[in-house]
């Protein structure tokens, strides 16, 4: 097995947290992450899908960027 291909335990340890994090986050903040980056949406195609205003995705967007990294802060630093 090449090193490439070998599991990498940070790696691993990130994605669990990751989604953990995305679990606790409320409903319209992990909609719009999910919509954004696993749909690869922009924020304006994530306002049209949430029917709402572009602003309150974006708000919303840094808001949950917020949580997820003081979340995933408090795992490998603390």
């Amino acid at each position: 097995e090449l090193a490439c291909d070998a599991p990498d335990p940070d790696r691993e340890l990130l994605a669990k947290e990751l989604e953990r994090g995305l679990a606790q986050l409320p409903a319209s903040e992990r909609d719009v992450l999910s919509l954004f980056y696993f749909e690869e949406l922009s924020l304006a195609d994530v306002a049209q899908a949430m029917a709402g205003p572009v602003r309150t995705v974006k708000s919303r967007h840094i808001r949950a960027r917020q949580i997820l990294r003081h979340q995933l802060t408090g795992v490998f630093h603390g």
